[in-house]
């Protein structure tokens, strides 16, 4: 979901115009910034937190040619989900219909076809065109 997608759905929700929408969400993401960056952490509660982390020096290589390299120091936004959020992102466990028939598969056979051998793929016949049985 884009930022305007996003403007759009709470614009619908609030009955506010889009653009304004925009301003808000614009302004919301420039006080996070902001407080990152003075504070280290800004907390909505139920939904998550964002913390400024550092992160150490460390050696990696260049993928290209293998060299060690040295990548520098750094601090980097991190997320954690609140509660709320976590608890809405969890898969439930689809039960099983009680009767309801399941459709058979269709058996293939490879009758003379060794599996290690048998890369192709055989198209199915297309309807109204008759196929001669293979020997």
């Amino acid at each position: 979901m884009t930022k305007t997608e996003i403007a759009s759905a709470i614009a619908d929700d609030t009955k506010l115009s889009k653009n304004d929408v925009l301003k808000i969400i614009e302004s919301f993401m420039s006080n996070v910034t902001k407080a990152l960056t003075i504070e280290g952490k800004v907390t909505l509660v139920g939904f998550g937190s964002f913390t400024a982390k550092e992160r150490k020096a460390r050696e990696g290589r260049n993928p290209r040619t293998g060299d060690v390299i040295t990548i520098p120091a750094a601090r980097v936004p991190k997320f954690v989900p609140g509660a709320n959020l976590r608890e809405a992102l969890i898969i439930k466990e689809k039960t099983p219909a009680i009767n309801k028939p399941v459709a058979a598969m269709p058996k293939e056979t490879n009758d003379n076809k060794s599996p290690k051998h048998s890369t192709s793929k055989e198209q199915p016949a297309k309807a109204g065109k008759k196929t001669k049985a293979k020997k």
